[in-house]
């Protein structure tokens, strides 16, 4: 289980209709691992929030466009998105706004490939917080099991983001198995500073 933690810069479903029946949607969730080269760093955080205005002005489906440095490097930043369904993720991917993130990647502005992971956000992830700005902190995490173990994980899982809801410090818990690969969960977290062995800014 690798943990990611992040000092924040800055489960909606949607419905379907087949055969007349309305079908929840999954809310559509995407973290990402960035590691600047030290010249690009500024540029970087630059085009990020200029992305995350454009693409929350924008986008109807866009819920959330979250990103921080890393604590212990701040070459790496780590991205949190939120959109209404794998729809709203594949017309921001096609977004003409984005073409300052696409001439951006392929500058080589970067020491190691960016990480993106996919994943369809699990019933019970709860909404969206509203934005706190400094003072909270985040994190993503990824999490393989074994297939046997699917069942137990899967109920614990929605026990602490059940339990989640009531943690005062705790603002968001959301959470999904990757599209692709399965048995493979990826989760977001948020929490106001303060709360037990977060670390402080």
């Amino acid at each position: 289980m690798r943990y990611l933690y992040l000092p924040l810069i800055a489960l909606l479903t949607a419905s379907q209709t087949v055969a007349g029946l309305s079908l929840p949607v999954p809310a559509f969730g995407v973290n990402a691992r960035l590691v600047a080269k030290p010249e690009r760093r500024d540029e970087l955080t630059a085009l990020l929030l200029q992305n995350r205005a454009s693409t929350l002005q924008n986008e109807p489906e866009a819920l959330q466009f979250s990103f921080g440095p890393d604590p212990n490097d701040p070459l790496v930043v780590h991205l949190h998105e939120r959109f209404t369904s794998r729809h709203g993720f594949d017309v921001h991917r096609d977004a003409p706004h984005l073409d300052d993130w696409r001439e951006f990647k392929a500058s080589d502005p970067f020491f190691v490939p960016p990480r993106f992971v996919f994943y369809d956000l699990a019933e019970g992830s709860g909404e969206v917080p509203e934005s706190k700005g400094p003072g909270v902190f985040c994190r993503n995490v990824d999490a393989r099991i074994r297939p046997e173990a699917r069942g137990d994980f899967l109920e614990v899982i929605r026990g602490i983001a059940l339990g989640s809801r009531d943690e005062e410090l705790c603002l968001q818990y959301a959470w999904g198995e990757d599209v692709e690969v399965p048995n493979l969960f990826h989760f977001h977290e948020e929490y106001i500073i303060g709360n037990g062995g977060k670390e402080e800014l």
